[in-house]
């Protein structure tokens, strides 16, 4: 534990066996009454390790030097805002590789998992949530956003939100992410200080709202949630969170917004 930071009495939430994933759970992580949410299960140990050794094999002779999400080209939104600093030509250069990248998720992750676990997150949410759950669409370009990238390695300190990142006219988000190769004692820290919140945006860093300074959970409460290999997390992810994990880590994730009229979107 970090000398600086307090336990939690800020709670999460392990469904096992016939427990369901349900609405109260969902805006419970929205709303930050939740740190997150686990659920076993999902996919099994076994599927996941067939998925690692796949993509493992993809990346023989690509110049793989640890980083298997390197090796598919499917992004996240984050580069486009932080390196290319919302170019249009590089939006409009995405959003036309949308369909393509759908193709390669498909390709790599359903021969090993059986299905494409986009799929099976979207089915979760809309049973849970009983109401619309759509791709989020950019808010300048009206164009729909990739979902579901698969990334290595142990994320630092940071946070996420669609209204920070994208301009999403959101008031509450949670990652939702497939745990396929950890540590057995691999956890998400996340710590009960929003990097987002009215007035108080993290500091400008050369990383955007990534990699952030430790003096800004210094004394916070925090949680820490579990994630073995074959979890599915679910973690309020507008707050400040990190993972501790051997860079061996291998995740498949989205993140889940609630629009200001109600809608879930989902996006990478």
């Amino acid at each position: 534990m970090h000398e600086s930071s307090v336990p939690a009495s800020w709670p999460h939430v392990a469904l096992r066996g016939s427990e369901r994933l349900r609405r109260g759970h969902l805006e419970a992580l929205l709303d930050g009454d939740l740190s997150g949410v686990t659920i076993d299960g999902v996919f099994s140990v076994e599927a996941c390790s067939r998925t690692r050794a796949s993509i493992e094999e993809r990346a023989h002779g690509t110049g793989y030097a640890g980083n298997l999400g390197s090796v598919l080209t499917v992004p996240s939104h984050w580069p486009l805002k932080y390196e290319q600093h919302d170019d249009p030509t590089a939006w409009l250069s995405y959003f036309e590789n949308v369909p393509s990248w759908h193709a390669l998720r498909k390709q790599v992750l359903v021969p090993a998992l059986g299905e494409d676990p986009l799929d099976v997150f979207v089915a979760l949410l809309r049973s849970a949530w009983n109401g619309p759950v759509e791709p989020a669409r950019h808010p300048l370009y009206g164009r729909e956003l990739y979902a579901g990238i698969i990334r290595s390695g142990a994320p630092r300190l940071h946070f996420d939100y669609g209204s920070y990142d994208l301009g999403l006219s959101c008031d509450g988000q949670f990652g939702m992410t497939l745990i396929l190769n950890a540590l057995p004692c691999a956890v998400q820290r996340n710590y009960r200080v929003l990097g987002a919140a009215p007035g108080k945006y993290a500091p400008a860093t050369p990383t955007g709202n990534y990699d952030l300074p430790r003096s800004m959970v210094a004394g916070a409460e925090m949680d820490e949630i579990p994630t073995p290999t074959g979890s599915l997390s679910l973690l309020s992810n507008r707050y400040l969170h990190e993972v501790l994990d051997c860079e061996g880590r291998l995740t498949f994730a989205i993140h889940v917004a609630r629009l200001k009229d109600g809608r879930l979107v989902y996006f990478s």
